[in-house]
């Protein structure tokens, strides 16, 4: 008979399954929709995975390109404009509380921004609010609430006037 193992070694290869298991869970959740480090994070901690076993995980989703913050940010940023056209400002904060690092955020702002102006979305978002009944100074809240300059505003309600 061979050898009983160590606690140490039992405990590897307890620490091991573990992190295969993450692993699996991971890439079902990913398969799902494309989602952010921190949030996968979350959402693996909330199954009850250990802390150190969720971030034992990252590296082994990262080198097989499964999870990339870049790409979360630039699909979460071609939906969520097409749903809700927003603000430079406003995109750029709502990515960071998505767990996306400033410069991942800025990169995939500046892509989005090459395809579309800000006074697009301005547009876009001023004619959605004015279909549901929203007033000239209600508009301009609103807008400024989004984010969008003053002068943007100004501008964007100047050109959305002159259209009527």
């Amino acid at each position: 008979m061979g050898t009983r193992p160590t606690d140490e070694q039992y405990g590897a290869v307890c620490f091991a399954c573990r992190c295969y298991e993450a692993e699996c869970v991971a890439v079902r959740l990913l398969a799902r929709s494309e989602t952010s480090a921190q949030q996968l994070g979350f959402k693996l901690l909330k199954r009850g995975f250990e802390k150190r076993v969720v971030e034992s995980v990252f590296p082994v989703l990262k080198r097989y390109s499964w999870l990339d913050d870049t790409r979360f940010a630039r699909a979460w940023l071609r939906n969520r404009v097409d749903s809700r056209p927003a603000s430079r400002a406003q995109l750029l904060g709502e990515l960071k509380r998505r767990g996306v690092s400033h410069a991942d955020a800025e990169g995939a702002l500046d892509l989005l921004f090459q395809e579309q102006d800000e006074e697009t979305l301005c547009l876009r978002l001023l004619e959605k609010l004015r279909r549901r009944g929203y007033g000239p100074h209600t508009l301009q809240r609103a807008l400024q609430r989004r984010q969008f300059s003053p002068s943007l505003v100004r501008r964007c309600l100047a050109v959305e006037t002159e259209g009527a």
